[in-house]
């Protein structure tokens, strides 16, 4: 039996969509995952048994690393919101919009890496 980890490539059952492995709950047998070039927005939730053409990761940045870059970007932008609402420091602003802005580049890198991935698949990302 093959262990499934994010980041691996699926169909689900006889369809032709090609599905990114984003996260696997072994306790349930379920496994979350997006629609590859679809930006994360097309997700689906199923069992294990539903996978068919389970390949190794192919991606140097799969989908599930985009999105947890994502999720610190956000953090770190609702921490520079809070500094900017609630501090008059300006040391403590400039520094919370530094962390911010190096969290926004990270993100944003990592979403390149990821497109051009898709790109070498023969894959547009939309």
């Amino acid at each position: 039996m093959t262990v499934l980890t994010p980041g691996m490539t699926c169909h689900r059952g006889k369809g032709k969509t090609l599905w990114e492995i984003i996260e696997v709950n072994d306790r349930t047998h379920m496994v979350s995952l997006s629609a590859l070039g679809k930006g994360g927005y097309t997700n689906k939730h199923t069992t294990t048994d539903e996978l068919t053409n389970i390949l190794p990761q192919r991606l140097e940045v799969p989908l599930h690393l985009v999105l947890a870059k994502q999720t610190q970007a956000k953090q770190k932008a609702s921490a520079l919101e809070y500094q900017l609402r609630f501090c008059n420091h300006s040391d403590k602003i400039r520094e919370a919009a530094e962390v911010a802005f190096l969290a926004a580049d990270v993100f944003a890198a990592a979403c390149a890496k990821h497109n051009a991935g898709l790109a070498d698949l023969g894959i547009e990302a939309s």
